[in-house]
């Protein structure tokens, strides 16, 4: 618990006028992160009656089957085709105010020589602060996980929305972190600011997004509250009135933060019916009662409230709470410091006398709302408690790099600090994180209606993901194949998402190796559960079978050289509007589609419009977007004969008419090869046996399985680029599996709970040939004269990342509960296919990257 200590009481508004600002940013980056992604979130309540409010409490797990799924004896493997096994956590009420600052190895979300809106006060980094752990934090509720903003999605879900942030220098330091994040994704052109820019507005073209920052300290009226003939003049407070300078346009807004407080610390004179009731530290003012600064926050708090809750505008509106100094061995003006580097711990540091007293009115005046009338206009007013996350921050301050290398000359010299006021990218940034946790456990049906659809994917993300552990430290573990984080898309209506058509506008970096990196811990984790999707089949549904760990489910992939954007899925969707895609391969394509539904579901669920007997070859359609996803099953992609799996014919000179007749039909293809060239096969050209793999007794001559696989890929290829067709191929490398101690049918097993780095796995021989035989195909066709037709024709590799994740497979949990009578007991493991959720989802990453950036 945090603890309260009485302090000074003495009025130190000079101190705070000078200080404000960097604590003002610091909380305003916080709150900006946070309240961004709380509108998303408390608007992703009503969507395709999956309400977060829906999500069942009862169990965290709820498992969902899918009928027709299993390739049998055809499989790579006894296929482990998994339901739902997306994890669906408890939702259990969170106070995202209580928590703990945690390492963050992603860091902040921008630079200061990214965003042109820092100032020259909060450029910490431009003014020489020597130490940047300070940017390597994130708040962790102690209850549940937050997810981090997405300026995307946010951005996305605020089409033709307009925000206001109103209060003092804090609200402005906010909105300086606001832009920053969002800059990520489009620069906003200011369209408006004052003489003295304390008023500002600024205009998002391609969403038609406003954001305006409005001065109002006192958020009542007040009046001279600046110089008179050079002499500082009390402040005249008008505590029965509003200021008309935000009251004015409230009705503009769809969304806003408020903050007061800390001004009224300020000496004052206070009016009601213009009249003088009494002053705050006025001494000399004969015939003035002191009126008490914390009547008067009290009283204008409420005024603030009743205005909000009896208008019949319904904007959503966030107060925020107090935010604290940290100032030591002095104060501003007296020699204070702030020299921390890392966070506090919670009960390390303690709230002052005036922030208690601050945080107190606020808590009791939301704790009144319970006992008025206006219920219904309630849910459009929050409380957005940074108070004690900001408490904990004192590294997140200017100091004394409010100036320009305030040292550079002096080492010793004395220079004023700045404590209030937060370093921009720092712990300001995760407000908006806070607020949409807020929004998220405090109020999930909170949002109005037309927010609600927007934010349903993500509040259904957040809630029913809250309580799975975090990932654990990396650690050394054996091989995998598949991986590549996606993050969880918005849920919108079709009226809403025909218009979304923006183009991806995170930079790209062009020259960067998407297969070469780690995987790094992600707290924001899968993007469905196995309750939200029904595409899962049985044996990939590793949550409902009964797999104790979840750790599995927190990493994503960094290529080595260049950040690797998350998957969104209305934006793919969007683009792919009257798009057909086709997977063609084996149970490892099908493995993927199942991801890739799964994820897309999150936004609208696809409709099967055909299927074969035996569930290989299938169809899925999109109506809202009129796209169409086809799997195919061809996992030798040449013609084959394999109805003896102990003796199959392959054509080397044919392709497989079942994709090669449908080829024009398909805009984008992704196919793969490989692993069932492991089969005995007897191999054909022009209807003549030319040799054989592994075919004891036949009298034939060893073809060579990677022969084989070389001159069935050559084929694929040719006809690729021959083709007058314009569709573009993504051919996915080999994926290794992870058997440890044996194989699948001799008790071989992956046990392994988190990734491998870098050299500690190494692919097996018969995988370094299959590797080879794609790298060298491709190699190859660069020497080629198919230069036109090359671009349509890429690469999709994911071998080395799949390496690295031996934790992502089903092994003994491709049945349900398999240990549940028996722990000991010997069951066949799946170590090929993947876990739904799970690393395989993260291969959308790349296909997005590959597909929308060329």
């Amino acid at each position: 618990m945090v603890k309260y200590s009485r302090l000074d009481e003495k009025p130190s508004w000079f101190m705070f006028k000078q200080y404000n600002d960097s604590l003002v940013k610091i909380t305003v980056s916080i709150l900006v992160l946070g309240f961004g992604f709380c509108l998303l979130y408390s608007a992703s309540t009503s969507s395709d009656g999956n309400s977060i409010g829906d999500v069942s409490i009862s169990s965290p797990f709820v498992d969902k089957t899918v009928d027709g799924y299993g390739d049998g004896a055809s499989d790579d493997l006894p296929t482990t085709t998994s339901n739902d096994d997306s994890v669906e956590i408890q939702k259990e009420k969170c106070d995202l105010a209580i928590g703990e600052w945690i390492p963050d190895p992603l860091g902040p979300m921008y630079t200061n020589e990214s965003c042109n809106v820092i100032t020259d006060n909060q450029n910490c980094m431009m003014n020489g602060r020597p130490d940047t752990g300070f940017l390597y934090w994130r708040w962790k509720p102690r209850d549940c996980e937050l997810p981090r903003f997405d300026a995307v999605r946010f951005l996305d879900s605020m089409r033709n929305k307009h925000w206001g942030f109103i209060g003092d220098s804090i609200s402005r330091n906010h909105v300086q972190s606001v832009l920053c994040i969002l800059s990520k994704v489009e620069a906003a052109n200011e369209v408006y600011h004052d003489k003295d820019y304390r008023n500002r507005r600024w205009h998002f073209p391609t969403y038609n997004f406003t954001l305006t920052i409005i001065w109002s300290p006192f958020l009542v009226k007040a009046y001279n509250y600046e110089y008179v003939n050079g002499v500082e003049a009390d402040p005249r407070i008008h505590l029965d009135e509003l200021d008309n300078v935000w009251t004015d346009q409230y009705t503009s807004f769809d969304y806003i933060v408020m903050s007061g407080g800390k001004w009224f610390l300020r000496s004052a004179v206070y009016q009601e019916n213009n009249t003088i009731v009494g002053c705050h530290y006025c001494p000399g003012k004969k015939n003035v009662t002191e009126y008490g600064l914390e009547n008067a926050y009290r009283k204008a708090m409420k005024l603030v409230l009743d205005f909000i809750l009896n208008s019949n505008h319904n904007a959503s509106v966030f107060y925020r709470a107090t935010t604290s100094e940290h100032f030591e061995n002095g104060s501003w003006d007296t020699g204070g410091t702030c020299d921390r580097t890392k966070p506090f711990k919670e009960g390390e540091i303690s709230l002052n006398y005036m922030d208690v007293a601050f945080r107190d009115i606020e808590l009791e005046a939301f704790e009144n709302l319970k006992n008025v009338g206006s219920t219904g206009k309630k849910k459009f007013l929050k409380l957005l408690d940074v108070t004690i996350l900001s408490l904990l921050r004192p590294d997140g301050h200017p100091g004394p790099y409010r100036y320009f290398q305030p040292f550079a000359k002096d080492k010793n010299a004395t220079v004023q600090y700045d404590y209030v006021r937060s370093v921009i990218l720092h712990s300001v940034d995760k407000l908006p994180e806070l607020c949409g946790l807020v929004v998220q456990i405090s109020s999930l049906l909170m949002c109005p209606k037309e927010m609600q659809d927007a934010i349903c994917a993500v509040k259904e993300k957040t809630v029913e993901d809250a309580e799975v552990p975090p990932p654990p430290a990396p650690s050394v573990h054996k091989t995998a194949e598949d991986a590549i984080s996606q993050p969880p898309a918005p849920s919108e209506d079709p009226a809403k998402l025909q218009q979304n058509k923006t183009q991806n506008q995170i930079p790209r970096n062009v020259t960067c190796d998407l297969s070469i990196g780690e995987w790094i811990p992600d707290p924001s984790g899968p993007m469905y559960n196995n309750e939200s999707c029904s595409f899962i089949t049985e044996d990939q549904n590793c949550i409902k079978n009964g797999r104790p760990d979840l750790g599995f489910l927190y990493w994503r992939w960094k290529p080595r050289d260049c950040e690797l954007p998350r998957f969104n899925a209305v934006k793919f969707l969007d683009s792919m509007r009257n798009k057909h895609w086709a997977f063609v391969g084996d149970s490892i394509s099908r493995n993927h589609v199942q991801s890739l539904l799964c994820i897309l579901s999150k936004v609208e669920a696809a409709n099967e419009v055909f299927h074969e007997e035996g569930f290989k070859n299938r169809r899925w359609h999109l109506p809202s977007y009129n796209f169409s996803l086809t799997v195919m099953w061809s996992p030798f992609l040449v013609k084959a004969n394999s109805e003896d799996l102990n003796d199959i014919r392959l054509d080397l000179d044919k392709l497989d008419k079942k994709w090669a007749d449908q080829y024009t039909s398909f805009d984008y293809m992704v196919m793969s090869g490989g692993k069932w060239f492991l089969r005995a096969a007897t191999y054909y050209e022009n209807n003549t046996i030319v040799g054989c793999h592994y075919c004891p007794g036949k009298n034939l001559t060893e073809y060579g399985l990677d022969n084989g696989y070389r001159k069935a890929l050559k084929l694929v290829t040719d006809f690729v680029l021959n083709s007058n067709h314009s569709g573009i191929v993504l051919y996915r490398t080999t994926t290794p599996d992870h058997f440890e101690n044996g194989y699948w049918n001799t008790g071989g097993t992956c046990d392994r709970t988190a990734p491998y780095k870098e050299g500690e796995t190494h692919l097996n021989d018969l995988e370094v040939i299959f590797n080879n035989v794609e790298l060298e195909a491709f190699k190859d066709l660069e020497a080629t004269g198919y230069s036109g037709k090359r671009k349509n024709l890429k690469l999709f590799n994911i071998t080395e990342l799949s390496l690295l994740r031996p934790d992502g497979h089903p092994g003994a949990y491709r049945r349900f509960h398999p240990l549940a009578k028996d722990k000991n007991t010997t069951e066949p493991n799946d170590c090929l296919h993947w876990c739904l959720p799970g690393p395989i989802d993260n291969w959308n990453d790349l296909v997005m990257e590959m597909v929308l950036s060329g």
